[in-house]
Parts: C-alpha cells; structure tokens; sequence
C-alpha cells in the first residue's frame, strides 16, 4: 500500500517531466516535490511500470521504461540496478562502457519523450495529472514591470546584461534555463536586472552597476 500511494504520487510528475519538460530530474528532485525520502522510490517504479504495462496491454501501444528519466545527480543515468536491468533488456553486455550505456540512456530517454501516451497511463489509474505549484513568473512580470530599465544605466551593464541573458550557463546556471526577462519587479517588489526559470526554480540576477559584478540566488516556487 505505501509502494502504490508513493506511485501514485511519483507518476504525475514523471508524466509531466516527460511531455511538458522534455527532460530528465533527478531522485532528489522527486523527492522534493512528492515529500518522499529520494532513496526510497524503487517499489514504486515497479509499481508504475506495472501500470505502464497494465495500459499497454489494454491500448496496444509499447510498454516503455517511464521511471529510467530519474537519474543520478550531475550524472544522465539511473541508478546500477536500473542501468542493468536497461543493458539486459536491450541485449547489451553488463561490462559495456560509460559511452555506450551513456548512448543507450540517451535513445531510450528520446523515445520517452516522445511517447503520445502517458497521460493515458494517469488515466487508466484515475490519477489527476501534475500541476506545478507556482506563481505565474509571467503574470508577476507583467503585473509589477516598471517602465524600461532605470535611468543612468550604462552601455557596459547593457551590454553585460543582455549577454548574460541570452548565455545563462556563461554564469553557471544549469543547461535548460531560460531568460524570463530583464528589469522583472518581483511581489517583494525587489527589482532584478535579469530573471531565470529552469522548470520550478527561478534565478533573480543582479548585476552592480558600479563594477559589473554578478550577484545571483535561486529559489524554488
């Protein structure tokens, strides 16, 4: 019974990494977002892929590794039993090398993605999908942007400034975050001369006028 609770918390999220993100996370991003312990997850993915293929066999349509877009921290593979279990099925050799497991992951994690059925699997098991809890970073945008940027704003920190917006990894962000915009007045009415989003979590930066320096948080919403 916890194995399937934890499932049913553990599927949406999967589900909407998968069709709306396109993209992999980590065990320690599902545990924040499902409040479980990140280790604790592997009854649960057996138990979601039964249900995957529970729906396969009523739709007809291919039975696919759903939990495998959980992966290590910093690293674009699951976990060993995961990556033997993935090698078997695909009639690879436990001794294959990092690249080839790595390609493996890679092929399987596409097709995943692409896969048009997920939201099928939620609900052949009557589970509501996953809705973010954010604040629209848009509407706040929108409701709070004061005019332009301020004045005596020079051509360095506008330059700096929009070249930091479009190469957000130039300041160590992480690969997919996205420029939200620049000159954002936050509900705290603070203003940042560039906001970030990658998927729940937003990056406010700021740039000193005086010396160009960077100073950046995060924060999840």
């Amino acid at each position: 019974a916890v194995s399937v609770a934890k499932a049913a918390r553990a599927l949406p999220v999967l589900v909407y990494y998968a069709t709306v993100l396109r993209r992999t996370l980590t065990y320690g991003d599902l545990g924040d977002i499902t409040a479980d312990h990140p280790h604790s997850f592997k009854p649960a993915f057996a138990q979601i892929h039964e249900w995957v293929g529970q729906s396969a066999a009523l739709h007809g349509f291919e039975k696919l590794p759903l939990a495998i877009i959980v992966v290590q921290q910093g690293k674009s593979t699951p976990g060993a039993g995961a990556i033997r279990w993935r090698l078997e099925a695909n009639h690879l050799s436990e001794n294959s090398t990092p690249d080839v497991i790595e390609a493996m992951f890679e092929r399987e994690h596409r097709r995943i993605f692409e896969f048009k059925h997920w939201n099928t699997v939620l609900a052949d098991q009557k589970i509501a999908p996953y809705e973010p809890r954010t604040t629209s970073i848009e509407s706040i945008t929108n409701a709070l942007k004061k005019r332009g940027a301020p004045k005596g704003e020079s051509e360095a920190h506008r330059s700096l400034k929009k070249y930091v917006g479009a190469n957000p990894t130039s300041i160590a962000l992480p690969r997919g975050t996205k420029l939200v915009d620049y000159e954002v007045v936050l509900p705290s009415l603070d203003r940042v001369d560039i906001l970030f989003r990658n998927a729940d979590t937003i990056f406010p930066i700021e740039i000193d006028r005086k010396s160009t320096r960077l100073n950046s948080s995060h924060a999840n919403i």
